[in-house]
């Protein structure tokens, strides 16, 4: 699948988010979190809202509200929203790799819970990114004036 809004946003596909392997050096602040479900959670929530901002945001480019401080705001927000998935997909690898994590059932079932959710929002994600890129080329802008 094509980047978000191209190489300028830096997206990739979301296949890099699923199955790679990452290192200690990987995960916020090079350690292993205490409690990566809650951490989770809280990404999810963040990540939930930014979807919700997106939704509102994107239908807006080809209208009259189109300009380039809105397919501004549109990137930043898509680039935290791309933060925001690889430090959870982060997180949830670390959540069931931590000592114990596997044999615990509640914890494995907790994790898998947001991993599903976590799943769910990356699907919404895409489908958002490819009716930003559809729209952004349809309706493209003139280039912006010197300043």
């Amino acid at each position: 699948m094509a980047g978000f809004g191209g190489a300028k946003f830096g997206f990739d596909s979301f296949a890099n988010y699923g199955s790679t392997e990452i290192s200690d050096s990987d995960l916020p602040y090079g350690r292993v979190i205490q409690d990566p479900a809650a951490a989770v959670d809280e990404n999810l929530k963040k990540f939930t809202a930014n979807l919700t901002k997106l939704k509102t945001l994107v239908p807006l480019v080809g209208t009259n509200k189109d300009n380039h401080e809105l397919r501004d705001q549109i990137g930043k927000l898509s680039k935290e929203t791309n933060s925001l998935a690889i430090a959870t997909r982060n997180l949830l690898q670390s959540g069931f790799r931590a000592e114990g994590a596997g044999d615990r059932a509640d914890v494995k079932k907790k994790l898998n819970k947001l991993m599903k959710d976590f799943q769910t929002n990356l699907s919404t994600f895409e489908e958002i990114t490819q009716n930003y890129k559809q729209r952004e080329i349809k309706f493209a802008l003139p280039p912006r004036p010197p300043k």
